[in-house]
């Protein structure tokens, strides 16, 4: 019995003391167009009751992000904690909600986005749509994001080269096509040896 209370101390202590993952203190954009664009990896963030926080992640065609939010903290209202994650295009590729009330001290929130078709930002949010409350109650949110899948490279397309056309040589009937040399050396041939007889006759009158 002494030993199992000595080794359950140890343990104890050991989990008590082993540091707690890092993360980066980041402050989210209001919108799309003021998103920090972030390395995958923790960050910890503050957000606001009735409030939308933006940041931007870069993909390559292939990838996918693997997001995360965990919100923690006290209410006197009802909330809908809400984590999605959007296209370049801005549009709604994957999202996570849960709600929040004045019994919850903290909610894990997981999404994951289908391989981009496409090179560009995407773009995770964390929302505390407000129930009803006036005060702008305070959360503390923690947000780690992965980037999974192998990035697809485009593949050139093979341009055809220039050929040189080949020119038919003439065949022999073409229509076209000239006299046959022979033809033309027989002719002069005979040209010569009537023109030579007629110079004889005419010199025997």
């Amino acid at each position: 019995m002494r030993l199992l209370a000595i080794v359950t101390v140890a343990v104890a202590s050991a989990l008590l003391s082993a540091p707690a993952a890092a993360q980066s203190p980041i402050a989210g954009g209001g919108s799309f167009n003021d998103a920090p664009v972030l390395e995958p990896g923790r960050y910890a963030d503050t957000l606001r009751g009735g409030e939308q926080l933006f940041y931007g992640v870069e993909l390559q065609p292939g990838q996918s992000v693997q997001a995360g939010a965990t919100v923690t903290g006290r209410s006197t209202t009802s909330y809908f904690m809400d984590l999605k994650l959007y296209s370049p295009q801005r549009q709604e590729v994957g999202d996570a909600s849960e709600p929040f009330g004045e019994q919850d001290r903290r909610i894990d929130l997981r999404a994951e986005s289908e391989p981009a078709e496409q090179p560009g930002i995407h773009f995770i949010s964390v929302a505390a749509r407000k129930g009803g409350a006036d005060v702008a109650e305070q959360f503390d949110t923690r947000i780690e994001f992965q980037v999974t899948g192998e990035a697809i490279t485009p593949t050139p397309t093979p341009t055809a080269s220039p050929r040189a056309t080949a020119t038919a040589a003439p065949q022999d009937g073409d229509e076209d096509s000239g006299l046959p040399v022979g033809a033309i050396v027989l002719g002069l041939a005979v040209g010569l040896v009537a023109g030579f007889a007629g110079r004889r006759a005419l010199a025997r009158r």
